[in-house]
C-alpha cells in the first residue's frame, strides 16, 4: 500500500510540473511577439538549428555506449555492438510516449530477445540512471556554481511563476528519494551480485562518456544560443544549463523526453541571467526542435546499421 501511495504521489507530482513548465513555456511565447515574427524563418536560427543537430547526434552515442559496456560486464550471453547501437536506438525514440518508462520496456523486450539475462538488462538501467543522474549534476555545478548563485538572486525577486516550478521540481525530487529510500534494500540485495572489479570498470569509462554526452549536448545548445544572438552567456554558462534542464527533465515523472521541463529550465535560466524573453524561448524551443531531429537520426542510424550488419550477427548467434 505504501508503494502504491508513493508512486502515485510522485506521478501525480510529475504531472503538475510538467503543467507548471509548459504553462511557463507557453506564457514566455505569449508574453514575447515570437507568435506574430518571423524569427522562426531567420537564417540565423535555422542554421544554427541543423548544425546543432550534427553536434548533438555523438552524444547519443556516447550514452548508448555505455548503457552498452554497463550492460556487458555483467551479462553472460553477448551481443555485439552494434546490435546494442539498435536496441538503444530503436527503444530511445520511445522516451516521446507519455510516461517516460516506456523505452525502458522496450529494451527490456529486444534484450531478452536476444538471450541477455534479466539481471544484466535490470543491472543496465540502474545503473545508467545512477551515473546519468551523477555525470549531469556534477557537470551542472561544476560549470555553473556562478551562476546559480546570480541566478537564483535575480529570480526569486523577480519571478514567482519560475520559483513555484523550481519548489515544485524540487518536491519531486524529494517524493522520489523517499521512495528509493522505501525500496532500498529490495534495491541493495539486486545490485550485491554484480559488484566486482569488471563492473566498477565499465562504471567508470560509461560515467566519463556520459560527461562527454553532457559537455557535447552543451556545446550544441551553445552554438544554437550564439547563433540567435544571445552573447552574454559563455560556453561553460551553456552547458550548467543545458545539463540542469536535462537533468530535471529527466527525472520528471511522467514527462516525456523531458519535454516541457526542460525549456522551461532553460527559459527560466536564461531570462535570470539577463536575457530577453523571446531570445530565451527561441533558444529553448530550437534546441528541442534540434534534439528531436537528432533523436531520429540516431534511431535512423541505428536502424541502418542493423539492417547492413544482420545477416552477420544472426550467424554468430547461432554459431
Amino acid at each position: 500500500m505504501k508503494r502504491l501511495l508513493s508512486s502515485q504521489f510522485i506521478r501525480w507530482i510529475g504531472i503538475a510540473v510538467t503543467a507548471l513548465s509548459v504553462g511557463l513555456v507557453a506564457w514566455s511565447l505569449y508574453t514575447s511577439d515570437l507568435l506574430t515574427s518571423d524569427a522562426w524563418r531567420r537564417v540565423d536560427v535555422i542554421e544554427g538549428t541543423m548544425i546543432s543537430v550534427l553536434i548533438y547526434v555523438p552524444s547519443l552515442f556516447c550514452v548508448s555506449t555505455a548503457w552498452y559496456l554497463l550492460v556487458m560486464s555483467v551479462a553472460k550471453t553477448r551481443i555485439t555492438w552494434l546490435d546494442g547501437l539498435y536496441i538503444y536506438a530503436l527503444s530511445a525514440i520511445y522516451r516521446y510516449i507519455p510516461s517516460n518508462v516506456v523505452h525502458y520496456v522496450g529494451r527490456y523486450y529486444m534484450m531478452r530477445q536476444r538471450g541477455v539475462e534479466h539481471a544484466a538488462v535490470a543491472w543496465g538501467i540502474i545503473a545508467e540512471t545512477a551515473l546519468l543522474l551523477a555525470a549531469s549534476t556534477i557537470v551542472a555545478l561544476a560549470f555553473g556554481a556562478p551562476l546559480i548563485r546570480e541566478g537564483l538572486f535575480r529570480v526569486v525577486h523577480e519571478d514567482w511563476l519560475i520559483v513555484l516550478v523550481v519548489l515544485l521540481t524540487a518536491l519531486s525530487l524529494f517524493a522520489i528519494a523517499i521512495l528509493l529510500l522505501l525500496r532500498s534494500d529490495a534495491l541493495m540485495a539486486l545490485i550485491s551480485p554484480f559488484l566486482h572489479v569488471g563492473v566498477f570498470r565499465a562504471g567508470a569509462e560509461s560515467f566519463l562518456l556520459y560527461v562527454a554526452a553532457r559537455l557535447i549536448s552543451g556545446a550544441s545548445l551553445y552554438l544554437i544560443s550564439k547563433m540567435i544572438g544571445v552573447v552574454q552567456l559563455s560556453l561553460p554558462d551553456m552547458i550548467a544549463i543545458g545539463s540542469a534542464a536535462w537533468t530535471l527533465g529527466y527525472i520528471t515523472p511522467g514527462a516525456s523526453a523531458g519535454l516541457g521541463v526542460r525549456e522551461a529550465i532553460i527559459i527560466a535560466a536564461l531570462i535570470g541571467l539577463g536575457v530577453s524573453t523571446a531570445d530565451a524561448t527561441l533558444v529553448a524551443i530550437a534546441f528541442r526542435v534540434a534534439t528531436t531531429v537528432a533523436d531520429l537520426i540516431f534511431t535512423a542510424s541505428g536502424w541502418a546499421a542493423h539492417q547492413l550488419s544482420g545477416p552477420a550477427q544472426a550467424s554468430d548467434r547461432h554459431s
